[in-house]
């Protein structure tokens, strides 16, 4: 116990004690001593404990005053201290706060539940320490905050005393990034092209509605931790994937590529996929992902090579146009000059077809034409190249075929098509073929040599007499 606790605890007995010795026992002015001293000590022991009340008081302004947090007591539903902070959240000094009614600043269910809160508080009920309220601006502004409430003795009594930080810009700052999310997941969930989170180890972490779809699986959470081996037609094109785009990925690229993966049947379906890597480092950590788009172009793959048939295709017969079957022919000749193997060019001809096409009509005549190339097709190997290079004028290339051999399928052609049937109503119609052959010399002789050299022998063919083979 310090001194001043003593000299204050004293005083009181001291006194009473002297008092009572001045007057049954006198003994001069000596006696007065005492009680001098007693009061001497009761002011001391006051002074010391108001100094100290004071300091304590000081230290509460010094905590309480220069608190980040807003502090507010309020007594029923009056407030009756706020602090600097407090006044500075809602927009007044304090002195403009004290003694207001908190419907100044609470309205409605806020109200309500502040006042509530309190009610029970002040009855002994156990409440959680921490909640939320919306509270109003002097501006008109509603303020989110954050609340601790509690209770205190406040000169006398006991009264609520709430803790308050504004959380207004956190509240708007989460509210922004929850919409800024529910946007992206809305984006990602209905977008017209498949999305994929690739993790480490190649494995989709998340897939969209899409990409289901594209890819013939029931739902994205079917495809949840899919090995992408099951993605790719085989094996080895996994590893080759991996190993053509690791590098690019992993430095920052981003990758565009037409590929063909495989759907959950295993069948193949053309996509062009985007991929870009998670981590902006370089090189980045592919572990921590890859984002592909990935884009079903099989419709436009098949419409391309829709477009690469009808350029290369006669669109009668089906066979390759006279551009195409020069292309494929110079391809073969270009080998045989290179391999020095043997090979042959059968230049074909409808014999009498105008007249077909004035008797029967030209309905009738591409008919003929159709059935001609279905021959053709019967008749030549997968390897020989075929082309109708305009009206009833045809030619077949034979790699590795010499001329003995070349001879003997154009002559099984020729009885092919004499043999053939047809009708133009009761009326057979018979077609015949003319056919001249030529074998490609070894002294790096041309495509059109060669064909001069087979068309000689197609006219030669037609002056005999027509349905014939001529060399």
């Amino acid at each position: 116990m310090k001194p001043g606790h003593v000299l204050f605890l004293l005083a009181p007995v001291l006194y009473p004690a002297t008092a009572f010795a001045s007057e049954n026992h006198p003994v001069g002015w000596k006696i007065w001593v005492i009680p001098v001293i007693s009061v001497v000590l009761l002011a001391a022991g006051w002074k010391y404990f108001s100094t100290r009340c004071r300091a304590d008081g000081a230290l509460f302004r010094s905590l309480v005053e220069g608190s980040l947090a807003g502090v507010a007591v309020i007594r029923g539903d009056t407030v009756v201290y706020v602090n600097p902070e407090m006044g500075a959240i809602v927009g007044y000094d304090p002195d403009e706060i004290i003694g207001s009614s908190l419907d100044r600043f609470l309205h409605g269910s806020n109200l309500a539940m502040a006042l509530t809160n309190q009610s029970l508080r002040l009855s002994g009920e156990s409440l959680p320490d921490l909640y939320e309220l919306s509270i109003k601006h002097r501006t008109g502004r509603i303020l989110r905050v954050e609340v601790h409430a509690g209770i205190i003795q406040w000169r006398g009594e006991r009264c609520s005393v709430a803790y308050v930080r504004d959380r207004t810009e956190r509240v708007i700052m989460q509210e922004r990034l929850q919409e800024a999310h529910d946007e992206l997941d809305s984006i990602f969930t209905n977008s017209q092209v498949g999305i994929m989170h690739l993790k480490g180890g190649r494995v989709l972490a998340k897939g969209n509605r899409r990409l289901a779809d594209i890819l013939g699986y029931t739902s994205p959470n079917e495809m949840l931790g899919l090995d992408m081996r099951a993605l790719h037609l085989t094996e080895e094109r996994f590893h080759e994937f991996g190993e053509r785009y690791f590098y690019p990925l992993a430095h920052g690229s981003r990758i565009h590529v037409e590929y063909r993966l495989a759907r959950k049947d295993g069948s193949p379906v053309w996509c062009m996929l985007s991929g870009k890597a998670v981590d902006s480092a370089s090189p980045a950590d592919l572990d921590r992902g890859v984002i592909w788009i990935v884009d079903d172009i099989s419709r436009q793959k098949d419409l391309e090579e829709e477009l690469r048939r009808r350029a290369s295709t006669d669109p009668l017969t089906g066979l390759n146009n006279r551009r195409r079957f020069m292309e494929r022919a110079e391809t073969e000749m270009g080998r045989h000059h290179r391999y020095g193997h043997p090979l042959s060019l059968l230049m074909l001809d409808l014999d009498n077809f105008k007249h077909i096409n004035d008797w029967f009509g030209h309905e009738t005549g591409d008919r003929v034409l159709v059935a001609f190339a279905e021959l053709c097709a019967t008749e030549f190997r997968e390897v020989d190249v075929i082309g109708r290079l305009g009206g009833e004028e045809f030619a077949a290339l034979l790699p590795d075929t010499d001329m003995p051999h070349a001879l003997s399928v154009a002559e099984r052609l020729c009885r092919a098509v004499q043999a053939q049937e047809m009708t133009y109503g009761e009326m057979p119609v018979k077609f015949t073929v003319s056919i001249g052959v030529a074998e490609a010399g070894r002294s790096g002789e041309s495509l059109d040599s060669l064909m001069r050299r087979a068309d000689l022998a197609l006219y030669r063919a037609k002056g005999k007499g027509k349905n014939r083979v001529e060399s």
